[in-house]
């Protein structure tokens, strides 16, 4: 089948030829799944990768009976690509689609035998996994060690690294987020995210419009975290 989704544009696949990328496309396997269908349980074995074609999902992890949100992923991202090379580990968070979503899905064994003849993909799933932990670790740094205003503020500015749309000086983070949503990035309860919410539009440093964060101006903003 053809992708809609440009291969060239995500990471795992970056750096192939346009032979590579006709060669690989055959193997993907399209799926569509309504809003609120998990995806993957974490904790379950898995066998599969996926590509977001259409749609949004969160990706997450249950502890002591809270939901901790690790990361909202969009058109173009995928996950689970772990599962692509270690078929002893579990699934080690939940995903779940926050709207009706079309996903692209690659098989273990599918992409084990494209491997044989494209060893290269086996250094770029290794680039995009050392990538996501770097990232882990600096959200368990900033869960240690800063204060609440920090930590909502500095998500606030990664959300905008990652879906941030610039209009002039403005900043629309091209993303519907409640704010039990940020409570649960952050790892705070809805009522203190909602606090500073308050405090940060209060300043004029944000405006929120149909759920939608707007930074009025970035650079002000990073200045309440530079150190």
């Amino acid at each position: 089948m053809g992708l809609n989704v440009s291969l060239p544009t995500i990471p795992m696949f970056e750096g192939l030829s346009n032979t590579e990328l006709e060669s690989i496309t055959p193997y993907f396997l399209e799926r569509s799944y309504k809003r609120g269908t998990i995806i993957c349980l974490e904790g379950d074995e898995g066998d599969e990768m996926y590509v977001i074609k259409k749609g949004a999902v969160k990706v997450y992890r249950a502890l002591e009976e809270k939901e901790v949100i690790l990361a909202f992923l969009q058109e173009g991202d995928c996950f689970g690509e772990m599962a692509l090379m270690d078929e002893t580990q579990t699934r080690s968070a939940t995903v779940e689609t926050l709207e009706a979503t079309i996903l692209y899905v690659l098989k273990r064994q599918d992409y084990l035998n494209f491997l044989h003849n494209h060893p290269q993909m086996a250094v770029r799933l290794l680039q995009l996994t050392m990538a996501r932990l770097r990232k882990a670790n600096e959200r368990i740094q900033n869960f240690n060690l800063l204060n609440a205003r920090t930590r909502i503020i500095k998500t606030i500015l990664q959300l905008a690294s990652e879906y941030g749309v610039p209009k002039g000086q403005e900043m629309i983070i091209d993303f519907k987020l409640t704010h039990q949503q940020l409570a649960d990035l952050t790892g705070f309860v809805r009522e203190t995210v909602s606090a500073i919410l308050t405090e940060l539009r209060e300043e004029g440093l944000i405006e929120i419009e149909q759920r939608k964060i707007r930074i009025m101006n970035l650079a002000q903003l990073e200045e309440q975290v530079a150190y």
